[in-house]
């Protein structure tokens, strides 16, 4: 059986080493699913407090950077490229 540790919101961002906004933008954009990686505790229309699992969330950070996707550099049109190659250093 796997152990799996809850933190609060507070530990959880001391043990991500981030900040409890992050944790929340992370949870809005679908980085941290309901159900897997927290919890809410409580009943009726007050929103409950989140419990955090540790190892959960971990794991969806690193899928989530693996995942990014990596910038390109600046792009030139054909035309550009055949000015600039043709342009001569002036000294």
């Amino acid at each position: 059986m796997v152990q799996t540790t809850w933190l609060p919101l507070e530990d959880l961002a001391k043990q991500l080493y981030c900040s409890e906004r992050n944790i929340y933008k992370l949870k809005a954009s679908g980085v941290f699913p309901p159900g897997t990686c927290f919890y809410r505790i409580g009943n009726g229309q007050k929103k409950g407090k989140c419990i955090y699992s540790l190892e959960k969330c971990r794991e969806a950070l690193l899928k989530h950077t693996s995942e990014e996707k990596k910038v390109k550099g600046a792009k030139y049109s054909k035309k550009m490229l055949k000015d600039l190659v043709s342009k001569e250093v002036k000294s």
